[in-house]
């Protein structure tokens, strides 16, 4: 209304309801007649919008205008810039993500923010199972100031929420500060000494490979994160004091299951597995805190969302709402981004190999080859390839600071892999109903091989 000021309104005969985006009903006031605009390039309409009730200050021009004026989106499009991704969604795919969301509010509760003392998994519990007369005390090294206030907030939070607590145990770790990638830092413990007199859960996490292989012929997608997930999970009172670290003086231990303790992961994904039960592998997988559910079928994805719910709210597991993406077509999961048909690497980290300079050191060489080999599903001949840069770390087993010796052959080789890297990778979801073609190839420097299906159009991929 604050658009329209005095102008007068044309009543609607028309039995005309409007919806916003998020399924609301706008309320409607009328037809304003005739308005004549000016763009910013120069561009005159004229035209009757419907006016509704609310806070707008901006036109919403329908594709009835678009259509009339078809110049004026090809002008706006020509001073656009891309800012990010668009998606499209259909429009009984918003009213199925908006009834979702009518049937989630009874699950409001197991959405946070953080953990709390309250919020504790009622299915698992991690146990630190060391060889016989073990013990581990460290040193407390010198920390560098500009971490000090960092880790001193991180221990008065966790107190606060009951994460750890004051200890007098006669175990030690050491405090190791880390600085993330956004430049903030993190308080890390170092429990490699502790790990080591530590008796292995062998449990094995999923292949990553094959969860993405399950994926195929999905259309719809939800992905649920328990957040903080390892501080869900309780920490044996017995072994608590093994987890004991020193900060100024004062001892503290964990009763939340810590990072970096070599059996967590396995703790974690068999209480995500023993969680959801029968259901994992049919419909819903989960990948330690990340949960992904799959399905064909609107309805039944709907179903089950509400059954994955009910089953983690029953164990008491939290989620990370900021983190949770319901009803997807596409959605971004273990480094890929897969829709129905097709799997793509995270463009994040496709852009982070690219932006990547030319290796000077033996290190850096390694660094290199270790993230660009998370793209070789995608080149074909990889090895071939990148075998000239494998041939400059010979002779380099133990020398990591050593300078490379570039040679022409491999200068045009990193060139060339960051090419292929450039050039819009992605690989088809197999179709298990349908036949498989297998090529196969092999050289001096490596053998390979080529699962593909012809799709369709005819074409093979």
């Amino acid at each position: 209304m604050s658009l329209v000021g005095n102008r007068p309104l044309k009543p609607l005969t028309e039995n005309t309801r409007i919806v916003s985006a998020c399924g609301n009903e706008l309320k409607l006031c009328g037809r304003l007649q005739n308005l004549q605009l000016r763009t910013k390039y120069g561009k005159e309409i004229i035209f009757s919008p419907l006016v509704v009730r609310g806070g707008l200050n901006y036109l919403i021009m329908g594709i009835d205008v678009i259509l009339e004026h078809g110049d004026l989106l090809s002008t706006c499009l020509n001073q656009m810039k891309p800012t990010g991704e668009i998606t499209v969604t259909k429009q009984e795919e918003t009213v199925g993500i908006n009834s979702l969301e009518d049937n989630l509010k009874k699950y409001e509760n197991i959405f946070s923010t953080e953990v709390s003392e309250m919020n504790v998994c009622k299915e698992g519990v991690h146990k630190i199972e060391t060889e016989d007369g073990g013990r581990i005390y460290q040193r407390t090294g010198r920390i560098p100031i500009h971490y000090e206030t960092k880790i001193e907030e991180e221990i008065k939070k966790n107190l606060q929420l009951g994460i750890i607590s004051r200890s007098k145990s006669a175990w030690c770790s050491r405090i190791v500060p880390v600085t993330k990638p956004d430049g903030t830092h993190r308080m890390c413990i170092d429990y490699r000494p502790l790990n080591k007199i530590t008796k292995k859960d062998r449990y094995a996490l999923p292949r990553i490979d094959e969860i993405l292989d399950a994926l195929a012929g999905s259309e719809f997608f939800t992905s649920l994160n328990a957040i903080s997930g390892y501080y869900q999970i309780a920490l044996d009172e017995r072994d608590r004091e093994k987890t004991a670290f020193a900060w100024k003086g004062w001892p503290f231990e964990f009763n939340r299951m810590p990072f970096g303790l070599c059996n967590a992961p396995a703790t974690f994904q068999g209480t995500m597995d023993k969680i959801l039960g029968n259901e994992r592998g049919i419909y819903v997988l989960p990948y330690l805190d990340d949960i992904i559910i799959y399905l064909k079928s609107l309805e039944q994805h709907k179903l089950h969302v509400t059954t994955v719910m009910s089953k983690l709210k029953d164990a008491g597991v939290i989620l990370n709402r900021k983190k949770c993406k319901l009803v997807q077509k596409e959605i971004k999961i273990l480094g890929s981004v897969v829709s129905k048909d097709r799997i793509i690497p995270d463009p994040n980290k496709v852009k982070a190999i690219k932006e990547l300079p030319a290796p000077r050191t033996v290190r850096e060489m390694r660094s290199f080859l270790g993230v660009a080999n998370y793209c070789r599903e995608y080149i074909r001949e990889y090895a071939i390839t990148l075998n000239p840069l494998f041939d400059l770390l010979k002779g380099s087993k133990k020398d990591c600071q050593r300078k490379l010796v570039c040679t022409q052959e491999g200068t045009r080789a990193f060139k060339e892999t960051k090419t292929l890297i450039s050039q819009g990778l992605e690989r088809a979801q197999p179709d298990f109903t349908k036949p498989f073609i297998l090529t196969t190839d092999a050289s001096d420097y490596g053998i390979g091989a080529i699962l593909s299906q012809v799709k369709e159009d005819g074409s093979e991929k």
